[in-house]
């Protein structure tokens, strides 16, 4: 079935036993990768195959990165105290405009490193790549007058 992440949320643990994949739609919004009650039910269903499916670069926020690689990849990269020391402070610091030769070395470095360890389980496609199996797109603009009720709202 598909299910909205508040719905499954609700009903987790009766639902859990009989989930044979997990395909997670707009996966940025599993970012906190601790404390997060719907991160929890997910990650309680016993199931090998996770997918994460999201639109929005993730590049840019590397506990984002962590959190959504964990989810489908458990520990691969360590906890997350782990992965803030051994990838996202010397990655963040290099890229500092006061870095030093060396702190830049090391940040690129561990970039590197993740980046390869990533690429075993992360799939990547551009809007071009998808735009060939996708019919075009349309946008239609409808004006329509308020409402009486809509105006007096308003005011």
């Amino acid at each position: 079935g598909v299910l909205s992440y508040e719905t499954f949320r609700k009903f987790s643990d009766k639902l859990a036993p009989t989930i044979d994949i997990v395909i997670c739609d707009e996966g940025h919004r599993l970012k906190n990768s601790t404390g997060n009650r719907t991160i929890l039910s997910l990650s309680q269903v016993e199931t090998t195959r996770r997918v994460i499916l999201t639109g929005t670069p993730i590049q840019n926020d590397l506990e984002e990165f962590f959190a959504m690689c964990h989810f489908v990849n458990p520990n691969i990269l360590g906890d997350l105290p782990r992965f803030r020391d051994v990838y996202m402070r010397p990655i963040v610091r290099s890229q500092d405009k006061n870095a030093t030769e060396s702190e830049k070395i090391i940040g690129n470095t561990r970039a590197e490193a993740l980046a390869n360890m990533a690429a075993q389980f992360v799939l990547r496609r551009t809007s071009e790549v998808n735009e060939k199996f996708l019919p075009p797109k349309k946008e239609i603009f409808v004006f329509c007058r308020l409402s009486s009720l809509q105006i007096a709202l308003y005011k």
